[in-house]
């Protein structure tokens, strides 16, 4: 098995998470339960390690082994090392619907003979679910599930563009209070929590066009089309109230997760350039922590 670097009797008595990589290890394992209930799994994308400590890139189907009474007694599959495909595809990410067109073309072709069209109906999908495993590492925050940085200004440009003439624009800055107090009272762990549940309160509660990041730590910037300044103010109090409620009743936070914001409301007809705006967010987030934090801070611009 040469993407394991090992012969298969090195692997016999090792258990599959020994293998996994530590990133991968939650994802798998919830797949691997789905086998053990009687599921099947195909040209699922996942990334091992080698027993000398190389990653590698595996596309598996896996079937779930039953008994004579139909119980699931184990499993069973195939992997294929798609590590060479992904690489590629990770140094030319414009190329990714290219390549997806290109294989669609020729599985199209009617010269195609059956085993061909096997080929390359397997080989669309790997890359099509490389490409999508890709997109969601190169634009969400795994952490939080919010979007990254990069790819919230992606989307920032878009809605400016076909909105800003004739709909506001709410953009809010969020920092947790204390969140160092956190880490270094309660662990890291525990502030890792703190961001799981922030980034969970607030995807709960964006609508279809709004969208938010992590920008990096503790920070968080959303965007809300349509939104009047005091909608956005009870918005945002919901979503602390939530979060102060869940606290309390799991009683790991004992002062609940607090934290303050800075709002910027952009009247429809205001020429909104990014920079400037989160300049400005900085500005009004800073007051907020300035008055004693776990309050908002708004200015609404008009002109």
């Amino acid at each position: 098995m040469p993407f394991t670097a090992s012969p298969p009797e090195g692997l016999l008595g090792s258990f599959f998470t020994e293998r996994v990589d530590p990133d991968q290890l939650l994802y798998d394992l919830q797949i691997f339960q789905r086998l053990l209930a009687g599921d099947s799994v195909n040209n699922h994308i996942t990334k091992h390690l080698r027993v000398d400590g190389q990653p590698v890139i595996l596309a598996y189907t896996a079937r779930s082994r039953r008994n004579q009474n139909g119980e699931v007694i184990g499993t069973y599959g195939t992997a294929i090392d798609v590590t060479g495909m992904v690489a590629q595809l990770s140094g030319q990410a414009q190329r990714d619907a290219l390549s997806e067109e290109a294989v669609s073309t020729n599985l199209n072709s009617a010269n195609a003979h059956p085993w061909e069209r096997r080929q390359l109906e397997r080989q669309l999908e790997l890359l099509k679910q490389a490409n999508s495993r890709l997109h969601a590492s190169a634009n969400i925050d795994e952490l939080t599930g919010c979007l990254r940085r990069n790819a919230f200004i992606e989307q920032f440009e878009k809605l400016r563009l076909k909105t800003q003439a004739t709909e506001p624009i709410s953009l809010i800055m969020i920092d947790i209070d204390n969140f160092k107090l956190i880490n270094d009272n309660y662990g890291h762990a525990r502030g890792d929590e703190a961001l799981k549940r922030v980034g969970a309160a607030l995807s709960a509660q964006l609508g279809d066009q709004a969208f938010a990041a992590r920008f990096g730590g503790d920070e968080f910037v959303i965007a809300i089309p349509s939104q009047l300044p005091d909608e956005t103010i009870s918005w945002l109090s919901a979503i602390q109230d939530g979060l102060r409620s869940q606290a309390k009743r799991a009683s790991d936070f004992p002062e609940g997760i607090l934290m303050s914001a800075g709002i910027l409301y952009c009247a429809s007809g205001v020429k909104v350039i990014f920079e400037d705006v989160i300049q400005e967010l900085d500005k009004l987030l800073y007051e907020a922590k300035a008055k004693g934090r776990n309050c908002f801070v708004s200015k609404e611009i008009s002109e």
